[in-house]
């Protein structure tokens, strides 16, 4: 059984994404799961391929997940594979993102991440 016959349709578009996603909260994030000491880079990057192995292309993180550490890591592993994987990651607009101008560049400091 190939697991992309059980794609759900994202919203509108011909997007096609694993009715589980996988959260990344716990990638790069010291101060809530002890990244690093838990759980290293290397444990990490086998759950990514090991979720991909199992059909899962959706993956979740945001900013604030190890002050960009996750988002960091996402970008690494992205780069060694050819699958198609959709990330969603959320930003914050903290007391100091008032503008439009920082919203942007909060906007744009996760994408480059």
């Amino acid at each position: 059984m190939n697991p992309s016959d059980d794609y759900i349709q994202l919203g509108k578009t011909n997007l096609r994404i694993s009715p589980i996603g996988l959260g990344t909260w716990s990638w790069g994030d010291r101060l809530f799961w002890s990244y690093g000491i838990t759980h290293s880079y290397l444990d990490v990057e086998e759950a990514f391929d090991a979720s991909l192995e199992a059909g899962i292309n959706f993956l979740d993180s945001a900013e604030i997940y190890g002050f960009g550490g996750s988002e960091k890591l996402l970008r690494r592993f992205l780069g060694k594979t050819n699958r198609e994987v959709f990330v969603a990651s959320k930003f914050f607009p903290f007391p100091w993102r008032l503008t439009t101008k920082s919203l942007i560049k909060g906007l744009k400091g996760s994408l480059n991440r």
